[in-house]
């Protein structure tokens, strides 16, 4: 299941659907969160900070040991049964408005964690360049060792994106479509400059600095590399 940043204490509780016998009426029913607590199933939370806090905390009780929850709209309490397990999913340094970090009560309530990285030598069996990706998992490197501050830097999908693009459309096009997108999710706060800088200095070690415009040009660029734009 997954919220968002409207999301209320009634998120983990129910969820108003559609009579299907009564035409403009709502009924409410469990949520998903809840189903699994009555039938002993595991459920995944996606995107969990993106979810308001006062949502996470209506729940802590179902964390704490006590494995219950009560629903006020019904006066019900349901205690959890055997085999109920909650995952937490979410991409922890997400930048931007609409998302943080989980409640520090969470993190003692979900004290194991497992952080799932881009598995490179596949990219390349998938046919990527070679140099790009190895640009790419070196720039990953320093990311996860904690160098240079930063908090993203081109993943998977990104790269193979880049790589399916620069097979259909070149690599001119290929690289100003990639950069295009970079320079957006910088203006909308996801991604830091300094870690689209690092992607361009990926871009220059890869090989592909040939492609970069002079500013005298006057071409709408990202550290140099020309950006698909109609204006």
């Amino acid at each position: 299941m997954t919220g968002g940043p409207s999301s209320d204490e009634y998120l983990f509780r129910h969820e108003f659907v559609p009579a299907a016998d009564d035409a403009g009426t709502v009924r409410l029913v469990d949520s998903a969160f809840v189903q699994a607590m009555r039938e002993g199933w595991v459920v995944m939370i996606d995107e969990v900070n993106t979810i308001r806090d006062v949502a996470l905390l209506s729940c802590n009780s179902v964390f704490d040991g006590r494995l219950s929850l009560y629903l006020p709209a019904t006066a019900d309490t349901v205690v959890a049964q055997p085999g109920f397990a909650c995952l937490l999913a979410y991409n922890p340094c997400l930048v931007g408005g609409a998302a943080t970090d989980i409640p520090d009560a969470w993190h003692s309530r979900f004290p194991a964690a497992l952080e799932v990285t881009s598995n490179w030598p596949a990219l390349v069996q998938l046919g990527a360049p070679r140099p790009l990706v190895a640009e790419a998992m070196a720039l990953d490197r320093q990311r996860i060792a904690g160098e240079d501050g930063l908090a993203w830097t081109p993943q998977f999908r990104d790269v193979e994106g880049l790589a399916r693009m620069i097979d259909r459309v070149g690599e001119r096009a290929a690289i100003a479509f990639f950069t295009s997108n970079l320079c957006e999710q910088v203006q909308a706060g996801k991604v830091q400059e300094e870690e689209a800088a690092a992607a361009c200095r990926m871009l220059d070690q890869a090989g592909y600095a040939h492609l970069k415009v002079s500013a005298t040009r006057r071409l709408p660029s990202l550290h140099g590399y020309p950006r698909a734009v109609t204006s």
